[in-house]
């Protein structure tokens, strides 16, 4: 099942899923598989967490599911 995710930081950052990059940048609307999922940023470690691990569900393209960073 598709789901949908979008990160949300104070920086234009790329986005990593499972440990690896993504394509995607910080503001994007990311398509995933509808699983649990690593989420986490790429370039400095000045943000917190440095990972999540999110399982969305019921999101779509228009309500995809917010995953915050903030500077640490």
């Amino acid at each position: 099942m598709k789901e949908y995710i979008i990160v949300e930081f104070e920086e234009l950052r790329e986005v990593t899923i499972d440990e690896a990059p993504s394509g995607y940048k910080t503001g994007d609307v990311i398509e995933i598989g509808g699983c649990t999922h690593t989420i986490g940023l790429e370039g400095e470690k000045n943000y917190l967490p440095l990972e999540q691990d999110i399982n969305p569900s019921d999101t779509s393209q228009i309500l995809p599911f917010k995953v915050y960073f903030s500077k640490g």
